[in-house]
């Protein structure tokens, strides 16, 4: 691990607006960003996300890691505290939690930054990527991340525009979280929007997609799909072995030594980091 500091930080607003985040600040002068997403149920401090930021501030990178907005989650990550939120999140809500990650995570305006997604976090990371294209965007990164914004069939469709809603348990916490409608609709109202091939078609820096070929969340051919999309500026990594949370515990006790990790982790962590330090100092060059 590294001698860096962890400051944590709330935006500021309602509670709809309310994002929790704690930035890992390197020793020394960085050499750039890399902002890490969640996935679906996930939060900030979920598995290998404090390691991998505690890694890359040691190799000089500012690392931030936060809650979005509609996940439910706060600091206290032995339950969703805010399950109502949870209902209605949207991806247009995760694009602009990024966005305002961007512009009030204290960071310098000056930086190059890369940006880390692990499954549906890959998602809203390829979707703002591509659909809004900051300047300093140096790198993306996607993990066991799907090629599609909805995987419902027409039954079960069906029957969230009946209800209102759809049952989605929590298996960590045993709580009843529920998919809301407004979820579907944002996604009818503009499918080739919410794409997320066709966004990462769009992305203009470096991308780096990385699955496991023991995924049995996420079928490892949706990183072939999103390769292909982003070529010829994309690189493909499928990990032997590796499953949808790259076979790291959650949650992973605190000051694991890195020789203390997964084989399989330890290379999610170095490919992705790897990858954001060659992007970010090669757009500083």
């Amino acid at each position: 691990m590294s001698d860096t500091r962890i400051t944590p930080w709330t935006t500021p607003g309602s509670d709809e607006q309310t994002i929790y985040g704690d930035t890992h600040w390197p020793a020394n002068e960085p050499a750039g960003v890399l902002i890490c997403c969640h996935g679906f149920k996930g939060y900030k401090d979920y598995g290998f996300f404090p390691t991998l930021c505690d890694q890359a501030a040691a190799r000089g990178l500012i690392a931030v890691r936060f809650n979005f907005s509609h996940s439910g989650m706060t600091n206290r990550i032995e339950t969703f505290e805010r399950p109502g939120l949870f209902e209605q999140d949207r991806w247009g809500r995760q694009v602009e939690d990024l966005q305002t990650v961007f512009q009030l995570a204290d960071l310098p305006a000056d930086l190059p930054c890369a940006v880390f997604g692990h499954s549906r976090g890959g998602v809203t990371s390829t979707l703002f990527s591509g659909r809004t294209e900051p300047e300093n965007l140096a790198g993306l990164i996607t993990a066991a991340a799907p090629d599609y914004a909805c995987k419902m069939d027409d039954l079960v469709r069906d029957q969230l525009r009946a209800e209102g809603r759809l049952l989605s348990p929590s298996g960590r916490t045993g709580q009843d979280l529920y998919v809301g409608l407004g979820w579907l609709e944002e996604i009818e109202r503009d499918p080739a929007w919410f794409d997320p091939t066709l966004a990462a078609a769009n992305v203009t820096c470096p991308m780096l997609v990385l699955h496991g070929d023991a995924d049995d969340t996420v079928p490892h051919t949706c990183a072939k799909r999103l390769h292909e999309a982003a070529a010829p500026h994309s690189e493909l990594a499928i990990i032997p072995g590796a499953n949808h949370v790259f076979n790291c515990p959650n949650p992973l006790p605190a000051n694991t030594p890195a020789d203390g990790l997964p084989a399989v982790t330890s290379e999610l962590i170095e490919r992705s980091l790897d990858f954001a330090e060659r992007c970010c100092r090669t757009s500083q060059a």
